[in-house]
């Protein structure tokens, strides 16, 4: 749950659960890696030209791969962004090992990852129209999903300390150039005035900034400040 976010397991501490875990922990790493890392690859295979079908074959069986010969091995910490890692290993997928492969038979055995289409396109369909590389729109899947992650984290917060409905009511006004009038009258409609409407938002815009700082710095690993400042910073530019 989002209360025991600082006790949440960072990426690298999952591989390092890969690595040398219990069949449990190997498990439970597994099943995090790929509900984090799943859709942003699937997303870029799609945009690399491949039809619904093949992405989520292709996404499947990447999966399958990785861990059946224990890629997340070669992943250091040192050498830079698990994403990036994951995006490098997928394009030598995709170029070679797909290519080499293609006439066997899909899967090759179990998946490890189950894509449902449905879902997977449903997400994809409400994608923007993007003229940018499969690369950059990778990198603006990843920013959003930490976004995403970010608010589920707040929203949680909030309803654990009964204040679900202030969430609710003021998560449109997160941006820092936000309109004070629609605020307060968003406010007013859960009986707040405009002054403790304009101290509410105040409030769950410091909060959403500490819970995107704390899920960045998760997501990464992060040891120093700078680190983290230097990927918040990559994060906007990826949406902008």
């Amino acid at each position: 749950m989002a209360g025991d976010a600082d006790f949440q397991p960072t990426r690298w501490s999952l591989i390092a659960s890969l690595r040398s875990g219990s069949g449990e922990q190997e498990r439970a790493a597994r099943e995090q890696l790929c509900a984090a890392y799943w859709y942003p690859l699937y997303a870029y295979v799609r945009r690399s030209g491949h039809n619904a079908e093949e992405a989520r074959d292709l996404t499947q069986e990447f999966f399958a791969r990785l861990l059946s010969k224990n890629l997340f091995a070669l992943a250091e910490r040192k050498r830079g962004k698990l994403r990036n890692f994951l995006l490098s290993a997928l394009q030598r997928f995709l170029r070679d090992e797909w290519r080499k492969d293609q006439r066997l038979k899909r899967g090759g055995g179990v998946a490890v990852l189950s894509i449902d289409e449905v879902v997977a396109e449903e997400r994809y369909a409400q994608e923007p129209l993007d003229p940018r590389t499969p690369e950059a729109i990778y990198e603006r899947r990843w920013a959003l999903l930490l976004i995403e992650r970010t608010l589920l984290a707040l929203r949680d917060d909030y309803a654990a300390a009964g204040k679900a409905e202030i969430f609710a009511a003021l998560k449109g006004h997160l941006e820092l150039d936000g309109d004070e009038g629609s605020a307060a009258l968003a406010g007013a409609r859960i009986g707040l005035d405009a002054a403790a409407a304009r101290m509410a938002v105040s409030r769950l815009r410091r909060r959403y900034r500490d819970r995107l700082l704390r899920e960045v710095a998760t997501s990464m690993d992060a040891q120093t400040e700078s680190e983290v400042d230097e990927e918040i910073d990559a994060l906007f530019r990826a949406l902008s």
